[in-house]
């Protein structure tokens, strides 16, 4: 079969035709979110000034502790039970209201320890408003559920809804935030798209799917934690190298150095989004055939490869065109954070489509647990003596921790 035949047979496949519909529309989603901060991001540096731009990333790296813990690890362990479960209605029914109250049970706690935080913790109460309108977007990834559209292959929905909510977002930014003081309303913004975004997704999938929201058990929710721990394990412990870098350093230094450091932290998830597009878009197929496996591996190493490459010979430009003239300190930044790419396809091949796969769920959290740790350790370490350099090199070191271990054990369990 020649190249053209192999092509037209992909389009004439119902699981072709999924991989290139889920495959376009997170591409989509991807394009979205490296084209709109190129907007955004030079207009809010220069209006909030670095340093207030710093502790807006200061609340968001606070809020995305809770955001790993509301989510749960259900963009691994539903979508992999969605996906075996695609054409029984009354099982899709079951594992939506089972993951959705389990949400919804784990918001109400992050809530409660979230207010005790702003009430109690001085630095945190002098900005109380940032940080009540930083949570916003807790409550809207709860109402969001990407995790069903991505189980069930039917990411279109996701993309529109993405697309429609980010650019009313940056509307909103460019008629509301004029001078330094409307920091605050940032975060707000976004929670105002996000929720509105969820609220839209689940007329969606009523209407479509005819799926209907009910109460469960309290039985449930404690099953489905069990069920979903080491996933939960395995998607929040890289927060402990990642989102703690940035925390770590606003207490250890101060605002305008994570400014820095986020807005290298943007670029970098920018280029890493490639690698995120082809994992959530061959990741309920790998599960439900292994025959092209090893072909999907291939594409995603090559991919991370060149990516790369490609982020660190242009950081300088990228980082002047996305983020201007005050944050050039991002510059080595981004050479450094160049491998993540790289690393994040190797931990798909290996641990995600290899490890996860073969339902070694365990072993993957434990992986996740060691290199995290040692970027935690890294991080006490490194962050007070060397600053928004140390954070870097501490995300970058614990991803490399983290691929090695998952290239080492699937080779071990082959």
């Amino acid at each position: 079969m020649n190249l053209k035949d192999k092509i037209k047979a992909l389009f004439n496949n119902s699981d072709g035709k999924k991989i290139i519909e889920n495959f376009l529309s997170l591409s989509l989603i991807r394009v979205a979110d490296f084209l709109l901060p190129l907007i955004v991001l030079p207009y809010l540096i220069t209006v909030l000034g670095v340093e207030k731009f710093g502790l807006t990333a200061f609340a968001a790296a606070l809020v995305n502790y809770f955001l790993n813990i509301t989510q749960y690890g259900f963009s691994l362990s539903a979508v992999r039970d969605l996906s075996k479960n695609q054409e029984n209605h009354q099982k899709l029914e079951e594992i939506y209201n089972s993951v959705t109250n389990t949400k919804l049970f784990l918001l109400i706690i992050s809530a409660l320890v979230f207010g005790l935080l702003i009430l109690f913790v001085p630095s945190f109460t002098e900005y109380y408003l940032l940080y009540i309108y930083s949570f916003g977007l807790v409550i809207g990834d709860v109402l969001f559920p990407k995790w069903f559209f991505q189980g069930v292959e039917q990411m279109r929905f996701i993309t529109l809804i993405n697309i429609l909510f980010k650019l009313t977002f940056l509307i909103l930014v460019f008629i509301f935030i004029k001078q330094e003081s409307d920091f605050v309303y940032v975060p707000l913004l976004q929670s105002i798209g996000i929720i509105s975004g969820g609220l839209f997704s689940l007329y969606i999938i009523y209407k479509k799917h005819r799926i209907k929201y009910r109460l469960v058990r309290f039985s449930k929710i404690k099953a489905q934690l069990k069920l979903s721990f080491s996933s939960f394990v395995t998607l929040i412990v890289p927060t402990l190298y990642s989102n703690t870098s940035v925390f770590l350093l606003g207490v250890f230094t101060n605002n305008v150095f994570v400014g820095y450091l986020s807005g290298a932290l943007r670029i970098s998830n920018a280029f890493s989004s490639f690698n995120a597009i082809l994992t959530r878009t061959f990741y309920p197929f790998v599960n439900k055939t292994k025959d092209s496996i090893n072909k999907i591996n291939i594409v995603i190493l090559l991919s991370g490869l060149l990516v790369s490459i490609l982020m660190f010979i242009t950081a300088k430009f990228t980082v002047n065109l996305i983020l201007g003239a005050d944050m050039l300190f991002s510059i080595p930044l981004v050479m450094i954070l160049s491998l993540t790419p790289l690393l994040l396809a190797i931990r798909t091949v290996y641990g995600i489509n290899y490890l996860l796969v073969k339902g070694l769920d365990k072993l993957y959290m434990n992986i996740a647990l060691v290199s995290s740790l040692l970027g935690l350790i890294l991080a006490l370490v490194c962050i007070p003596l060397f600053s928004f350099y140390g954070a870097a090199m501490v995300i970058v070191t614990a991803q490399l921790f983290y691929a090695v271990l998952s290239f080492i054990y699937a080779k071990r369990n082959r």
